[in-house]
């Protein structure tokens, strides 16, 4: 992405959750994290955002590994249903596109089940949600119960992204 581009660009770092102190301490590092997204995909010709929404903006969402699933999917959803998520593991950067497309149900799809104990739920944290898409090996659908307002997003395999400091 060009740097005429970044403009067409958004990155949403919202929906905190916790006590007071948590969410200072999940923004600060939200914030951080936010920034050096930002001057990556500014800067960096090899971080490719392929996913558009309906006005040809390329959405971006944040989001740190030990946060809850459900604040990721909230966030995705705002986005009205299709972003690049750029998640913050203690070790490496993920990248996940979301894809929102007319639902066709799968075979192969995450679903909110308590009874299905290999499968993340909404309370599960996104690590474990990146560690079950690296699992499956395969895009996923979503499940209207997991997914809040985009039961139509198709989610690809997690993708490890370097990123330089700010």
């Amino acid at each position: 992405m060009k740097l005429w581009q970044f403009q067409r660009c958004c990155v949403v770092a919202l929906l905190l959750e916790g006590d007071e102190t948590m969410r200072k301490v999940k923004f600060s590092k939200l914030q951080k994290f936010s920034m050096d997204v930002n001057y990556n995909i500014a800067l960096n010709p090899a971080i490719e955002l392929n996913v558009t929404d309906s006005e040809g903006k390329h959405p971006v969402v944040i989001a740190l590994a030990s946060e809850k699933l459900h604040l990721l999917l909230k966030r995705v959803s705002a986005m009205g249903g299709s972003a690049t998520v750029f998640i913050k593991e203690p070790r490496k950067v993920s990248m996940l596109q979301f894809v929102n497309e007319g639902y066709t149900p799968a075979e192969n799809y995450i679903e909110n089940s308590l009874s299905v104990k290999t499968q993340p739920t909404v309370n599960s944290s996104i690590e474990v949600f990146l560690n079950y898409l690296r699992t499956t090996g395969k895009p996923l659908k979503l499940s209207s119960e997991l997914s809040y307002s985009c039961p139509n997003s198709t989610v690809s395999l997690p993708e490890e992204v370097v990123l330089s400091r700010v």
